[in-house]
């Protein structure tokens, strides 16, 4: 197992701090869904409305941010999306992966933009 298949590959991270995470070949047992790979509390949290979700699509260095957080990442994301840098980090993530906002199709500011990589946020 190489360290690209121990870093995080997808998780959540609440608005009160929790946060779970799973790693490339733990999330392809699941097939790459939040909802099979979370446990019961991740779920309950995968469901609010202010849960932050990140995902590293097709295996690849840059992380997607979804979910209302990630639509007002310098305000009321901000937190949520630091403590996402420094979980990922503290697993084994590279600082130089950038961080994108996924395109939710609601025309709000940051949908699809970059957010900088994860040095930026730690």
């Amino acid at each position: 197992m190489s360290i690209r298949d121990k870093i995080p590959f997808l998780g959540i991270v609440s608005k009160d701090g929790y946060v779970e995470s799973y790693n490339y070949i733990e999330a392809e047992e699941c097939d790459f869904h939040h909802s099979f790979a979370l446990s019961s509390t991740g779920n309950k949290y995968y469901d609010e409305e202010g849960t932050l979700r990140f995902v590293r699509y097709s295996n690849s260095d840059v992380y997607t941010l979804e979910g209302s957080p990630a639509l007002d990442p310098f305000n009321k994301g901000f937190e949520q999306i630091k403590n996402f840098a420094k979980h990922v980090v503290a697993n084994g993530a590279d600082l130089a992966i950038e961080i994108t906002v996924l395109d939710h199709k609601l025309g709000t500011e940051y949908d699809g933009k970059k957010l900088g990589t994860l040095e930026n946020w730690i």
